[in-house]
C-alpha cells in the first residue's frame, strides 16, 4: 500500500536532483538495484501478485526506469512494460467485491491517456535513451489500444502508405 508511492516519489526525486531526463546511475550497486527494481515491478503484475488493472500504479516508475542510461536496466524496465501493458484488462478477479469492480473500471477508463501520455513523454524527451524505450514499448501499447477500441485505428494500406511499406498489425 505505501511502497509503490514510495518508489514512484523516490525515483521521481532522483530524475529531478539529476536535472536530465533519466535517472542517474554512477556505481554498479545503483545499477544492479534500479535493474532488480525494474525487474520485480514487472513480476508483480505477471505472477499475479498485483492484478493487472491495479498495474496502473506501477507505469510511472516503469516510465522513469525506461529513461535509464545503463542499457540493461532499459531494457529490463521495457520487458517489465511489454508484460504488464496486455495484462492491465485482463479480468481474473474472483471475488467481485465493489472495490475490485471500482478499480477495474477506473483503470478501464484512466488507462488509454496514461499510456498514451507516457508514449509521448518518452518519445519527447530530451534524451535518447527514453526514445529508444518509447520505440520498443509502442508496438504494445498500440495492440492495447486495438484490443480496447475493438477496431483498428489504422488499416494496412494506410499504414503501408504512411510507413513506406510496412505492415502494421
Amino acid at each position: 500500500e505505501k511502497l509503490i508511492p514510495y518508489l514512484t516519489q523516490h525515483i521521481r526525486d532522483q530524475a529531478d536532483h539529476s536535472h536530465t531526463a533519466s535517472i542517474p546511475t554512477g556505481t554498479e550497486e545503483d545499477d544492479e538495484i534500479l535493474l532488480i527494481l525494474a525487474e520485480q515491478l514487472g513480476q508483480f503484475v505477471t505472477s499475479g501478485l498485483i492484478p493487472g488493472y491495479r498495474a496502473i500504479s506501477l507505469l510511472p516508475i516503469l516510465e522513469q526506469l525506461c529513461g535509464v542510461e545503463e542499457t540493461v536496466v532499459r531494457e529490463k524496465a521495457v520487458e517489465s512494460l511489454n508484460g504488464v501493458v496486455p495484462l492491465m484488462f485482463v479480468d481474473k478477479a474472483e471475488s467481485k467485491a465493489k472495490e475490485e469492480k471500482e478499480a477495474m473500471s477506473y483503470c478501464k477508463k484512466a488507462a488509454p491517456g496514461v499510456l498514451l501520455k507516457m508514449i509521448k513523454r518518452m518519445a519527447g524527451a530530451e534524451w535518447f535513451t527514453a526514445k529508444v524505450s518509447a520505440a520498443a514499448v509502442l508496438p504494445v501499447v498500440y495492440q492495447f489500444y486495438n484490443k480496447m477500441s475493438g477496431t483498428v485505428h489504422m488499416s494496412a494500406s494506410a499504414a503501408d502508405s504512411n510507413e513506406g511499406g510496412a505492415n502494421v498489425e
